[in-house]
C-alpha cells in the first residue's frame, strides 16, 4: 500500500527504513531521498515508528519472562 502518494512510497519502503533504524519522517525522506510534499503521509508514518517501537518493547518484554521462566524451572 501507498503511505505517500506525492512521493510514491510503500509501506513496505518504511517498514524496511524502520528495521535500519530510521525513527522520524524527516529521516525517513532523507533516506528515501525525497522531501515531504503536502505533508499528509507524516502522521501515518509517525504512527508507524510508535508501533514498531511498541512491538518491538513487547518482544523484549516477553523475551525477558520467558527467560526467567526457564531459569526457574531449570
Amino acid at each position: 500500500m501507498y503511505v505517500c502518494i506525492c512521493n510514491a512510497f510503500t509501506e513496505k519502503q518504511v517498514c524496511t527504513a524502520i528495521r535500519k533504524g530510521i525513527s522520524t519522517p524527516s529521516g525517513l525522506f532523507r533516506h528515501l531521498g525525497c522531501v515531504p510534499q503536502c505533508g499528509k503521509c507524516v502522521p501515518t508514518v509517525r504512527y508507524m515508528v510508535k508501533e514498531t517501537d511498541n512491538l518491538s518493547s513487547a518482544s523484549v518484554h516477553y523475551d525477558e519472562i520467558d527467560h526467567f521462566g526457564l531459569q526457574a524451572a531449570g
